[in-house]
C-alpha cells in the first residue's frame, strides 16, 4: 500500500515523529516529487518513502537493529511492503 499524504500524518502521530524530522521529511518529499516528474518515476511512492524515511527516530530500537531496519520493519507491519523497500535503501549513517 502506498499511504496517502493523511496516513502518512497518522504514521507520525502514531510513531511520535518530532516536529523538527517532520520538517526535514517534508523538505526530501518535496524534492523526491520534482525528481520524480524529471524522472517519470513512480510520484506518490517516491513521495511516500520520503516522508516516511525516519519514522523509526523516536521508536525504541529492537536488540541489534539500527536505522533505516527498524522503519522498515515498522512500514511492513503497517502493510506498506512497497514503501518499506525504498526506506531499506536509506544510509546507515543517516
Amino acid at each position: 500500500m502506498i499511504p496517502a499524504e493523511d496516513q502518512v500524518m497518522q504514521l507520525w502521530d502514531k510513531y511520535d515523529l518530532p516536529e523538527g524530522k517532520r520538517r526535514h521529511v517534508k523538505l526530501v518529499a518535496n524534492v523526491a516529487r520534482l525528481l520524480a516528474t524529471k524522472l517519470k518515476i513512480n510520484e506518490p511512492l517516491l513521495t511516500a518513502g520520503a516522508l516516511l524515511h525516519d519514522i523509526d527516530k523516536n521508536v525504541p530500537k529492537l536488540p541489534g537493529e539500527r536505522h533505516p531496519d527498524a522503519g522498515v520493519r515498522i512500514l511492513q507491519e503497517e502493510g506498506m511492503g512497497e514503501v518499506a523497500s525504498l526506506v531499506k535503501t536509506h544510509p546507515l549513517h543517516a
